[in-house]
């Protein structure tokens, strides 16, 4: 609280910052606090959120993504991977690293159509995520011929479903 005024006080006059405040008889509260200083610091105006709500619903969502995330990572038989809407590799699980031959390591933020889809298939795959995330209506079910870490193929159950995802903002496929 004190570095906030600090920073207020010395730096460009204007600052906002989320902090933790305890109540008397009800706990802890999170509040947003911004404040503006006017004429060299001699008037201040702060205005102070509750945000407690939003705090709690951000860290249900996370734990419930870890679990998620938990709960699918160990699955041995089931490929399970995340893409953002541009491609890009956000999750890879230990049935995935068989499947394909790629560690999680080295397959996150590398692209889709890169790591598994056929050069001939490239073109098709991308219209059909970008017309996904247009629309946000998922890829069809499909068995497809996908390439293997050194470029054997394997023929896998191919299914994209949209998960967390709003068009026109940037999800996890």
């Amino acid at each position: 609280f004190d570095a906030f005024f600090k920073r207020l006080l010395y730096g460009e006059g204007k600052e906002t910052s989320e902090l933790v405040f305890e109540r008397k008889r009800n706990g802890l509260f999170w509040a947003r606090l911004e404040a503006t200083c006017f004429e060299g610091g001699e008037v201040c105006r702060a205005m102070l959120t509750d945000i407690t709500e939003r705090r709690r619903m951000e860290q249900a969502l996370q734990e419930s993504e870890n679990r998620f995330r938990m709960l699918l990572q160990d699955v041995p038989t089931i490929a399970v991977q995340g893409y953002a809407i541009d491609g890009t590799t956000q999750y890879w699980n230990i049935a995935s690293e068989k499947l394909y031959g790629y560690s999680a390591q080295e397959a996150i933020g590398q692209s889709l159509l890169d790591l598994i889809i056929p050069p001939e298939m490239r073109s098709e795959v991308w219209h059909a995520i970008q017309k996904m995330g247009e629309t946000g209506h998922p890829i069809p079910a499909s068995e497809l011929s996908l390439m293997r870490k050194g470029g054997s193929r394997s023929l896998v159950g191919f299914d994209v479903h949209l998960i967390g995802y709003h068009p026109g903002i940037d999800g996890a496929v």
